[in-house]
């Protein structure tokens, strides 16, 4: 026997009661008569019924078409009009509410009958229809998408959703949605979800705070999350649009580190053209090297040749603790130099440090314990080694000088060494002036070779060599400027390289450098 849940509208209160005893006869729940529009309206809201039973003629001011247009357009719930007229005005009028069906005046049960279930049958399948359409569209986009319902438990994901979380749909479906949330944001998130529901907006979720999603394993995802409400038959679902940015985390990193080294350098440069202090400008590139790896302590020097051989000139050491009370004479001597000279020379380089000058290559130790190259161990008082990272510093094919970190916690890799490297391009115009004012080269030559290096140091990409987003402000004010003086018109053209991240994931960044530079 039927099930479904009927609305009559009628105004005719003997039309309305016989089709009510039809309905019931043929098994069919009515759930209600409604005598106008208005009322048709409150009590589709009040009932949600599955079909509503609409006749087109009605008193008041909102007839049966204007009526069926609202509930369409609100409760999306199918309507069959009733009507004694074939008039095809009207008929053309009620053709733009998309009604299933039309039952004419007078209509025995039979008519009634098939006409319902084929309305009924047609409602269903393209519901079921649209939404397997729906599915479709969800599974086929590059984000994730997780709906959950008002009791926050998922009702659907798709299949970048089970790729993000490690989940399969089957673990994820009818679970709260905090499992994908990191415990220490469980709590606190379910008194959100409820906030959200009590006023559903399109907006995006924690602004201003960084987000993320737990996987399986337990790792962190970070990510951007888009809440959208979503009204159905079974009350409100909201869609969340959960998008990777890791990409973007790590070019936001890589700006920031870029950033920060182009401040340290200019810093740097800045005041060794104003005070010709090489101990003071060298200090600023190592604490930016020391921030940039979390390494503990390090020191830069220049390659110099003594009496007795080649040897580092320390000009700067940074973060390291010594105990006074062991190997207190060396310390003090140590200590005597900077004071008095501005700077230690060590000509012992059988060791670690030294093997960079020897090599004229990048050593990367992360046992130094069992590393064949630290041939010595350090000083009594000296604090332990337990990383090392150190980078020559070249002008040209000329070795300079060298920076070197140590006792990073995870060790050093070639990520550490790209930043030091970018800070050593710096450092060699420092050192190089430094060697050459050895060599008696005129201070003011060397200014001027210095404020050029500085002006390109400022205005180019340390790795590229290509005019860098300073350079680009410079020449932007201008244009804009000349643009308004001289009332011309001004543009600016912006070209996408597409697809060249794939070029420095596959073929390394230096051809990508190479590409950009071509472009």
């Amino acid at each position: 026997m039927a099930d479904e849940k009927i609305l009559i509208v009628e105004d005719e209160r003997i039309v309305d009661e016989d089709i009510k005893g039809r309905l019931g006869r043929l098994g069919y729940n009515v759930l209600a008569i409604a005598a106008s529009g208005e009322e048709a309206i409150r009590k589709t809201e009040e009932h949600s019924p599955d079909l509503v039973l609409m006749d087109i003629v009605l008193q008041g001011d909102t007839d049966g078409i204007d009526t069926a247009n609202q509930i369409n357009s609100r409760f999306n719930i199918p309507i069959v009009y009733l009507t004694a007229y074939s008039d095809e005005g009207m008929l053309e009028r009620a053709k733009i509410t998309e009604p299933i069906g039309y039952i004419i005046k007078p209509f025995d049960e039979s008519e009634l009958n098939a006409t319902i279930k084929m309305a009924l049958y047609q409602y269903k399948y393209g519901r079921r229809r649209r939404e397997f359409v729906l599915k479709e569209i969800l599974e086929s986009l590059p984000d994730a998408l997780v709906i959950t319902d008002g009791k926050g438990e998922i009702r659907f994901v798709n299949s970048q959703a089970e790729k993000f979380s490690g989940y399969s749909r089957d673990e994820l479906i009818g679970s709260p949605v905090e499992v994908l949330l990191p415990e220490r944001l469980r709590e606190k998130h379910v008194d959100h979800r409820r906030g959200y529901y009590s006023d559903p907006k399109s907006r995006s979720m924690g602004i201003w705070r960084d987000l993320y999603i737990r996987r399986k394993d337990g790792s962190e995802l970070g990510v951007d999350v888009s809440l959208s409400p979503l009204k159905t038959d079974e009350g409100v679902l909201v869609i969340s649009d959960i998008r990777d940015i890791t990409d973007r985390k790590a070019i936001e990193k890589d700006l920031k580190v870029k950033t920060e080294q182009m401040v340290a350098v200019s810093k740097a440069m800045t005041l060794f053209l104003d005070t010709g202090y090489w101990r003071e400008a060298s200090s600023i590139i190592l604490s930016s090297a020391l921030g940039q790896t979390d390494s503990e302590y390090g020191f830069i020097g220049v390659a110099v040749n003594l009496a007795k051989g080649p040897a580092l000139r320390v000009f700067a050491v940074e973060g390291i603790v010594w105990d006074k009370n062991i190997g207190r004479e060396l310390y003090e001597n140590a200590m005597r130099g900077f004071s008095e000279k501005g700077y230690i020379d060590f000509p012992n380089l059988d060791n670690l440090f030294g093997s960079v000058i020897t090599n004229r290559e990048v050593v990367i130790s992360n046992v130094p314990a069992s590393d064949p190259r630290a041939r010595h161990n350090q000083p009594q008082g000296h604090p332990p080694l337990r990383s090392f990272l150190g980078v020559p510093i070249f002008k040209g094919q000329d070795l300079v000088g060298m920076i070197g970190v140590a006792n990073r916690k995870e060790g050093y890799s070639g990520e550490e060494q790209s930043r030091i490297e970018i800070l050593c391009n710096a450092a060699s115009v420092l050192y190089d002036s430094y060697l050459g004012h050895e060599k008696e080269i005129t201070l003011e030559e060397e200014r001027k070779r210095a404020e050029e290096e500085v002006h390109h140091l400022a205005y180019y990409d340390l790795l590229t060599d290509l005019p860098n987003s300073l350079m680009l402000r410079d020449d932007i004010d201008r244009a804009i400027t000349m643009a308004r003086k001289e009332f011309v018109p001004f543009a600016l053209l912006v070209v996408n390289l597409n697809r060249f991240k794939e070029i420095n994931n596959t073929l390394g960044y230096q051809k990508g450098d190479i590409v950009l530079q071509q472009v």
